[in-house]
């Protein structure tokens, strides 16, 4: 029996510095991911929650993980 990961994904803006106003990011991400990356943000809604059996050839944490 494979471990079942449950993840908390966040539609989520962030502020860029450069062009100087909020940007709504084109992709969802757990609020941890979203903390580390951007110095300001703001969630623009209910996270979509993902359940499923972890396959061992995926590392849940790298760029295509779950």
């Amino acid at each position: 029996m494979r471990p079942v990961i449950r993840s908390e994904l966040f539609p989520f803006s962030y502020f860029d510095p450069i062009r100087k106003r909020w940007v709504k990011a084109r992709y969802k991400a757990e609020l941890s991911a979203i903390k580390a990356r951007y110095a300001q943000w703001r969630l623009e809604g209910e996270p979509e929650i993902r359940e499923g059996s972890l396959d061992s050839r995926v590392d849940p944490n790298g760029p295509h993980g779950l």
